[in-house]
């Protein structure tokens, strides 16, 4: 029965050792997310998405009912200011916003948004990541660049509860990762990383406090 056991802990031991070997491969690496991710997704089978999660479409279809152009960064800001006053009388813990509001429009508009996310006190907006070259190695072969977060404007920067970026990997056919928190650019969090600790603040249980208590370093 000892031996039996021992077999198995060293069978899966090798096997642990052998997967994540193979899994520094590219080739594997990518082998397995268009296989065995798909092949794991199917077994599970489709699942319902959460109640308390709604997405609001700023799509086509949106643009053309509005009679505007198909950018909703380009839609007058004050539409935007009368979204997140609808969704904060809702109820809704944290709105988010996937549009980036980097160039001025419109100085009432402006402020009338700025006034909206302010009151509205849980509105996560996002960033732009700009890459820029700054160099090379010494040998050339390798070159090196600089990230920088484009933020919207200050007017509304300042009145979200957060702003992030919200990089993803450049893949041929789909995403099957993204980052949480960028280390090229100083370990910021992403925008599904804001977003869910926005949502983690404002729920019970006093956990923050104890964060904060505990490592204010980090809170």
């Amino acid at each position: 029965m000892l031996g039996r056991a021992l077999q198995a802990l060293l069978f899966g031991v090798v096997a642990a050792v052998l997967g994540m070997l193979s899994g520094t491969v590219p080739a594997v690496l990518r082998l397995e997310e268009n296989l065995g991710l798909g092949a794991l997704f199917q077994l599970r089978g489709p699942r319902t998405a959460p109640a308390e999660v709604v997405v609001v479409s700023l799509d086509k279809a949106s643009s053309d009912t509005f009679g505007l152009p198909n950018e909703p960064a380009r839609w007058p800001r004050t539409l935007h200011a009368d979204l997140v006053e609808r969704l904060a009388a809702e109820g809704a813990s944290v709105v988010a916003f996937d549009v980036l509001f980097d160039d001025p429009d419109e100085p009432a508009g402006d402020a009338r948004l700025g006034d909206a996310v302010r009151t509205a006190g849980n509105v996560v907006l996002t960033a732009f990541l700009r890459k820029s070259p700054v160099g090379s190695t010494r040998d050339g072969k390798v070159a090196v660049t600089a990230e920088q977060v484009v933020a919207p404007i200050p007017g509304l920067a300042d009145a979200a509860l957060a702003v992030a970026p919200f990089p993803l990997p450049v893949v041929p056919v789909k995403v099957s990762q993204f980052w949480t928190f960028k280390a090229s650019a100083g370990g910021i969090p992403t925008f599904p990383t804001a977003i869910f600790q926005g949502w983690m603040l404002r729920q019970p249980g006093g956990w923050y406090e104890d964060l904060r208590a505990g490592c204010p370093g980090i809170a």
